[in-house]
């Protein structure tokens, strides 16, 4: 799997932090990605104080397009905080099930 955590940093004292500890990095990212794809969203404090990792993971996923982030609003419509989340498709209700044989039998979904 391609990895996901980003490749450089900014300065060449972090990019040295980032190269020694990849492999933790890239363990917590997968980490993450399946704690959202069983259906958490995850914000960067439930990250830091629930899970001990660094929010910068989320932004790491996020930016290689694995999980997607939305603002959440208070009453007011002010932004609050980011969540995080995989979209986790449903399975086909019984309405498209039916829908589907129809057009797969009078020849239209082929």
């Amino acid at each position: 799997m391609k990895e996901v955590v980003h490749i450089r940093e900014n300065n060449s004292d972090t990019e040295s932090h980032l190269d020694q500890n990849r492999d933790k990095f890239e363990s917590d990212a997968m980490f993450l990605l399946r704690q959202m794809k069983n259906g958490e969203r995850l914000t960067a404090k439930t990250v830091v104080q629930k899970y001990g990792i660094a929010d910068r993971r989320l932004r790491d996923l996020e930016n290689d397009g694995k999980c997607k982030k939305e603002w959440k609003l208070n009453d007011q419509g002010k932004r609050m905080y980011v969540e995080y989340f995989c979209e986790i498709p449903k399975p086909p209700g019984k309405l498209m099930v039916i829908e589907n044989w129809d057009k797969l039998t009078q020849g239209k979904l082929l």
